[in-house]
């Protein structure tokens, strides 16, 4: 029952509840959430370096294998040989054979279709619709846009509802390992709900301009079941993290700030010192191959193999040791590109896509940047109808 309580607590504020426990613990890697949170920079380094046995835990939750594709890549192990090609295949294959047709998309988005979204943003609650709603739409559209070549505003409805709407029906919700009395309440009609929706998303992914040459990349994966696989990877890491990335760049970008907007590696800096404030996501679960002593609890700690451990992102972005004064915003950090870890990969460099490091990282940064751009172009800058955006607002562009 601890961990479903620290469950909710976590769910309602992640940073709040990672810093003050650790506070309480007086130590970055101390127990919580059923496994052994790691907040140290270097050890989480070192654990996101390493080969990784995973586990069937997301962020921060456990949950149901059997509600997830067969080959759910975040789930796929570095050291069990079987696994561990189907993940390099599968990863390569993004990055390489559908990565590059995806960043010539967007090139050819030209600004017009940016203004739109601004415009759509600062209108955002004059008729009563929470901009969160424009903007997890404005994600959907220009993620799925990017990814499939080609989309309707029937698609962005039904992963709208897939992944923000409905959490006991939604993607994840719906896939998260309950306690048993827990499961026997919720009727069973969220489980058919949300597998209807998520087969009418991988049927319209199958149809799509980019899966109409698809190569298996593993000659077992169909086109289906890559398309179940490619939603999930798109839906999860694609729409959900890039919505939190742009709700970290747009709060955590202080109002006082000076940024030139036309200058595009100054823009990325602030994306990149934005995510490591607040990281877009927090936890890297995996389990310990062998005995490992660890510092946790003040104390020195012997983990037995099989230990689930979580190289907590979060924590590790705002260690002290590695970054100075680590909640102020400061975009001209000299190690800011050498020790950023925010996308399951130790350094940020444009080119090369890692073992396990996101394959489409460079498409919210896109997305981010030339919103971040185009705001310079909006004719009222105080844009007072935006309810999320915030650290735009009287930033001097």
């Amino acid at each position: 029952m601890l961990y479903y309580f620290d469950l909710i607590v976590y769910s309602s504020n992640p940073r709040e509840f990672l810093t003050s426990r650790a506070e309480t613990m007086g130590s970055s890697n101390y127990a919580s959430l059923g496994r052994l949170m790691i907040g140290d920079h270097k050890t989480v380094c070192d654990s996101i370096n390493a080969q990784q046995s995973r586990s069937h835990y997301l962020g921060r939750a456990k949950l149901n294998p059997s509600k997830l594709p067969e080959n759910f890549v975040l789930f796929l192990s570095d050291v069990i040989e079987s696994e561990s090609e189907i993940h390099q295949a599968i990863h390569t294959y993004i990055w390489e054979t559908i990565m590059p047709g995806v960043l010539k998309r967007v090139e050819k988005d030209d600004a017009a279709v940016f203004s739109e979204y601004v415009t759509m943003l600062a209108e955002a609650g004059k008729d009563g619709t929470p901009s969160s709603d424009i903007l997890q739409r404005l994600c959907i559209r220009y993620v799925f846009h990017a990814l499939l070549g080609s989309i309707d505003d029937s698609f962005v409805e039904l992963i709208h509802d897939l992944f923000f709407d409905d959490a006991l029906a939604s993607y994840v919700g719906g896939a998260m390992q309950l306690p048993f009395l827990c499961s026997c309440i919720i009727p069973c009609c969220y489980a058919s709900k949300r597998q209807t929706k998520i087969d009418e998303a991988v049927a319209y992914i199958v149809k799509s301009p980019t899966m109409e040459n698809y190569e298996a990349p593993i000659e077992s994966i169909t086109k289906e079941g890559f398309s179940e696989i490619f939603l999930a990877i798109s839906g999860i890491a694609g729409v959900l993290g890039t919505y939190n990335l742009l709700l970290n760049v747009f709060n955590e970008i202080p109002k006082d700030c000076d940024l030139d907007a036309t200058d595009s590696q100054e823009v990325l800096m602030f994306i990149l010192e934005a995510a490591r404030i607040r990281a877009p996501v927090n936890n890297v679960n995996f389990r310990l191959q062998e005995e490992r002593v660890i510092s946790a609890h003040g104390r020195e700690v012997t983990l037995g193999e099989g230990t689930l451990c979580a190289a907590c992102i979060g924590m590790a972005s705002q260690d002290s040791k590695v970054f100075e004064n680590p909640k102020e915003f400061n975009p001209k950090r000299e190690n800011l590109l050498s020790d950023l870890i925010n996308f399951n990969h130790v350094g940020f460099s444009p080119e090369g896509s890692g073992t396990r490091q996101c394959p489409g990282r460079n498409l919210p940064i896109k997305f981010a940047s030339d919103l971040l751009m185009e705001l310079q172009n909006y004719p009222d800058r105080e844009c007072t109808a935006l309810e999320i955006p915030r650290g735009i607002e009287g930033c001097n562009v």
